[in-house]
């Protein structure tokens, strides 16, 4: 009897730990050093078509997925899969992170994590927001900031970072991009320096641009103007996507303009 009685209660046991466990991250000791990068590529708990609280430790995870991600791939049920084929729906993912420096202030970049709209918790602390996501997908209002989200580990050098996403206009969504951790401090002077290095690229690529346009005008040899709208594409691509100084400089300007810039160089670069 009492075998049966310790087995019953060790399923019990088993249960409870499995639904309400939160999948952690442990960070190695040879990245606590001051200049290390914490790229949290790793398991997270994903929750579709809800968004949690961050203090909810009870409501149980529909499954683990890796980071980064979309969930157009995921294995949801057949009503849940043919929206997220969209890349619409809206979803929590969830993530405990342990051994950080106790009290220390960590920020992470925030551009395109998510393609249209999330928010961050840590803890229950609200430390960042793009755009207004909303668990009814249809009301999301999408943006992009060019930013960083800031924390500060707990005494015992942990944090559980909550992420709120939804999507109602591009074609694919999830937590879609690498959470990578820099103490502040260094993610300041990175983001200082990578929009130095950009307005250095770009502003030779635009004198490329003006360069092949007066060739174009003194010489009327096509060549160059198609080497001007090339260039162009690239320049575009750059300021629009891979580091927006668009953004940097205009920081009010619309989803559906960035939206198209970003096409006009995905299309308009092979065809010229």
């Amino acid at each position: 009897i009492m075998k049966k009685v310790f087995s019953i209660f060790s399923l019990i046991f088993l249960f409870y730990t499995q639904a309400f466990s939160l999948a952690e991250y442990s960070v190695p000791e040879n990245l606590k050093q001051d200049d290390s990068s914490i790229t949290l590529n790793c398991p997270w708990d994903f929750y579709w078509g809800t968004f949690i609280s961050p203090d909810d430790f009870e409501s149980q995870a529909d499954f683990q997925i890796n980071v980064p991600s979309v969930w157009n791939e995921y294995n949801l049920n057949k009503e849940a899969k043919e929206l997220a084929k969209k890349g619409y729906g809206s979803a929590t993912y969830r993530l405990k992170i342990n051994n950080l420096k106790p009290e220390t202030s960590y920020s992470f970049m925030t551009f395109a994590l998510s393609y249209t709209a999330f928010e961050i918790f840590a803890d229950d602390q609200l430390i960042f927001q793009n755009g207004k996501p909303c668990v009814d997908w249809k009301k999301t209002q999408p943006h992009q900031k060019l930013d960083y989200a800031t924390f500060t580990s707990n005494k015992d050098g942990s944090k559980v970072l909550t992420f709120h996403i939804s999507n109602n206009v591009y074609r694919k969504d999830g937590l879609k991009r690498s959470v990578v951790l820099k103490e502040t401090r260094k993610i300041k002077e990175d983001f200082t320096r990578n929009v130095a290095n950009y307005c250095i690229l770009s502003g030779i690529l635009l004198a490329i641009i003006i360069y092949s346009v007066l060739l174009f005008t003194l010489k009327k040899n096509s060549a160059n103007i198609f080497l001007a709208l090339f260039v162009l594409t690239i320049l575009s691509r750059i300021v629009a996507q891979i580091f927006p100084l668009i953004k940097y400089f205009f920081p009010d300007l619309s989803y559906s303009i960035l939206f198209k810039i970003e096409f006009f160089s995905i299309f308009m670069g092979p065809a010229i």
